[in-house]
């Protein structure tokens, strides 16, 4: 760049002077070249660190150069100000738009974060979250300043005119217009693309700062000394789905925001394993090993009816409410054993498990049990649950059923809030028009019901962020077993083989089926699990499946319990045969056809008449279901 530019007082200017051959008249020369280095990466990584926003999300975002208000630092009494952009593309942007800033007012003056797009989508228009972090704030907005003053733009860039990887229709991006991208790589406006900023530097990152023992990333096999490359198991669109879990287990963010993000997300939380004997391979805990767990549950239940608390203690996890119980002989009568855990108090204590309410000397004073998704005898918020290791499969599928509950109050939740949005809306129009409030009643209303929905989703929040505690004190206890060598003493939930490492995934699948499978296979193994909100669902979705690809729909003619047989049966088939859920996703979402895989695999039984046989027969099905279980 010219060196006029550089401006040598900016501490955000950083700059070089390298040799380069140039051409100059009618001979090359070496000439000193000025370079200015580029934060777009950095701050990209950043972003995907700090807020879970997917990749392409975060790249779309725009700077509100064109905007008619901006956001501004205020050194003087931190924060943000607002104020009248006067840059030289105010206003320059496409007409009858909303503002596009990545950082807008919100409510009361304070900073909101604007989501260009929804999801990856190449349809789907942008959203508000009414939460950004400060750190992230003041990224975005010095960014933006270095864009103006380093890497100006002469006019917003068209939608139409920049390259995208996936083939999308000339409409919608017409209908987009225009954008100031705040992740642009040059003067052409161009957003950066997710393997320059993500795909390339994240495994960089993350073997920059491992430590000793620790396998973050990895050196890529055939990479130059000149230009090293990094692999890592860690994806960008893992780390999106920590961050989720993060923000609902330790409550950072408020909970409009976590609705946001839950509601376009269907997490599930697998167990995996991975054998010292097997090429270090992670595998997922599938139904054999779960049934296989479930029966030394059963074991130590009876233990438990027998002997009391006292056989499991070094497999349990131990709080401030449980403590004294686990070090005192709890009477085995008075131990009722669920799938997920134990209570000690013979089911009888929920009206004095929740917080103390007053601390005395002589006998604190405490309040019931919160109800959750459990109803009143909600166990994972009460202060004498215990569980531990033998009851993590247990523990993991009620938190998959917390999970479903979770997308669909998240989903009511958005949908009162928009509606709440639209009414005031028309408030404000009214209000400037001089016109009478007819809708007082209606909004009130609205409002009322976003409340209660919000609350509600603030309870199955809570649940599952206590059900992630101990999930995480599960694998803690599984993990000192392991290094204390008291693995062959009972800290095990996987028997067979050496286990190299015992943990717990989150995945997120862009439909709910993975999750609605894991839920109904959960059902055949696990005696309280409750499948109810999952059996119709998959039951749809099979059905919609089936018809996408000329197939005759049945599941609506069968009971629950027929349908709960079928599913499973349909899962095993498509896992075997795709062998990843991504592949299933596809399949459900209308990506992957039946006659996709028939073509792809010519030598085995077409898959599409194995499953016509299933939905065509479901009967016989459910039959050698049941007489399975009987020679069990």
């Amino acid at each position: 760049m010219d060196e006029s530019l550089i401006d040598r007082d900016d501490p955000n200017c950083i700059w070089r002077v390298v040799k380069a051959d140039r051409k100059m008249k009618d001979k090359r020369e070496v000439v000193n070249s000025y370079q200015i280095w580029s934060p777009v990466r950095f701050v990209a990584l950043y972003t995907l660190l700090r807020f879970a926003l997917r990749g392409q999300q975060i790249l779309w975002l725009d700077s509100g150069e064109a905007d008619k208000e901006i956001a501004v630092l205020d050194a003087e009494h931190g924060g943000v100000r607002w104020e009248k952009n006067i840059g030289p593309l105010a206003g320059k942007g496409s007409k009858k738009r909303r503002p596009q800033a990545a950082v807008q007012r919100g409510d009361k003056g304070a900073p909101k974060l604007y989501v260009t797009t929804n999801k990856t989508g190449r349809q789907e228009g942008g959203y508000e979250v009414e939460w950004i972090p400060d750190d992230l704030l003041y990224w975005f907005l010095l960014l933006r300043d270095w864009q103006a003053k380093y890497n100006p733009l002469k006019e917003p860039t068209r939608w139409s005119d920049i390259k995208l990887r996936a083939e999308t229709n000339e409409k919608i991006l017409q209908a987009r217009g225009t954008q100031c991208f705040l992740f642009r790589t040059d003067a052409s406006g161009q957003p950066a693309f997710t393997t320059t900023a993500f795909t390339h530097t994240l495994p960089e990152l993350l073997y920059t700062i491992q430590r000793t023992g620790e396998n973050l990333a990895s050196e890529s096999p055939g990479s130059k000394a000149n230009n090293k490359r990094y692999i890592s198991p860690y994806t960008p669109h893992s780390l999106r789905v920590s961050l989720i879990t993060a923000f609902i287990a330790d409550g950072e963010a408020p909970i409009h925001l976590i609705s946001k993000l839950v509601g376009h997300a269907s997490l599930v939380m697998t167990i995996y394993y991975i054998r010292l004997n097997n090429d270090q391979m992670r595998r997922t805990m599938g139904e054999t090993e779960k049934r296989a767990a479930q029966i030394s549950t059963q074991r130590h239940a009876e233990a438990v009816s027998t002997q009391g608390l006292q056989p499991l203690r070094h497999q349990l996890i131990a709080t401030d409410g449980n403590r004294l119980l686990l070090e005192s002989d709890v009477p085995n009568s008075a131990c009722v054993v669920f799938d997920h855990g134990i209570c000690p108090m013979s089911g009888a204590a929920c009206q004095i498990g929740g917080e103390a309410v007053a601390e005395r000397k002589v006998e604190s004073l405490y309040a019931p049990v919160e109800a959750g998704y459990l109803g009143q005898k909600n166990c994972p918020r009460c202060r004498f649950f215990v569980t531990g290791v033998p009851f993590l499969g247990g523990l993991v599928a009620l938190a998959n059923e917390l999970a479903l509950e979770i997308h669909a109050e998240s989903a009511r939740f958005q949908s009162y809030a928009a509606e709440v949005g639209r009414l005031e809306q028309d408030w404000y129009d009214a209000c400037q028009a001089n016109q009478p409030d007819t809708q007082h009643s209606i909004r009130k209303q609205a409002s009322a019901n976003q409340q209660l929905s919000a609350g509600k989703l603030d309870g199955l929040l809570t649940d599952y962020a206590a059900l992630n505690h101990y999930v995480q004190g599960c694998l803690k206890l599984i993990k000192e077993g392991e290094q204390s060598g008291e693995g062959e003493n009972g800290v095990r939930l996987i028997a067979g083989g050496d286990l190299a490492e015992v943990g717990v995934a989150f995945e997120e699948s862009k439909t709910n089926y993975h999750l609605l499978a894991e839920i109904c296979q959960n059902a055949t193994i696990y005696r309280s699990a409750n499948p109810s909100r999952a059996v119709p669902l998959i039951a749809q979705a099979i059905d919609r499946m089936a018809e996408n690809n000329g197939l005759a729909p049945t599941m609506y003619r069968l009971d629950d319990e027929q349908k709960l047989v079928v599913a499973n049966e349909m899962n095993r088939i498509l896992l075997q045969r795709l062998g990843s859920w991504e592949k299933i996703d596809d399949l459900f979402s209308g990506d992957l056809m039946l006659l996709d895989i028939d073509a792809h695999e010519p030598e085995l039984t077409r898959i599409s008449t194995e499953i016509k046989q299933l939905l065509s027969n479901p009967n016989r099905v459910c039959q050698l279901t049941h007489e399975a279980s009987i020679n069990e």
